[in-house]
């Protein structure tokens, strides 16, 4: 499971895997800039189902990392109509005081996907260890 893998067009986990001669017909990679189907923050569809599969064991790995719209160090670099920062570490990791409701939006739809994927992993560990699976 790759969450938050990016567009479908660029240089994905799966592009990688086929470089290498690995196998991508198991890897499952979710994200919204490849349609409203992988929409993580409604409570049906995608989620709920990736939490099925968690519930039934049929996910071995997770492989995410937080959204880059408002946390990529990128924006902290100034270029020409890029988006400014509307987070920073020491002090306003949950986002500056200053922020439009646009960006106040941004910033809490993050968090609630990291907030997922830490819970979809977390279930799935605890499951695990409760069920005794070996882990791969």
């Amino acid at each position: 499971m790759h969450l938050y893998a990016g567009e479908d067009d660029g240089f994905t986990l799966s592009r990688a895997l086929k470089q290498q001669g690995g196998e991508t017909n198991q890897l499952l990679e979710i994200d919204l800039k490849r349609g409203e189907s992988h929409n993580m923050l409604n409570d049906v569809g995608t989620y709920s189902g990736l939490l099925c599969a968690v519930m039934h064991d049929k996910v071995d790995a997770f492989i995410a990392g937080p959204n880059c719209r408002t946390r990529s160090v990128l924006r902290h670099y100034p270029k020409e109509n890029a988006p400014r920062p509307i987070r920073a570490r020491h002090g306003a990791e949950y986002g500056f005081s200053d922020l439009s409701p646009a960006e106040q939006r941004q910033l809490d739809e993050d968090d609630v996907l990291m907030w997922r994927f830490i819970f979809l992993w977390m279930v799935a560990t605890y499951l695990r260890q409760a069920r005794e699976v070996k882990s791969l």
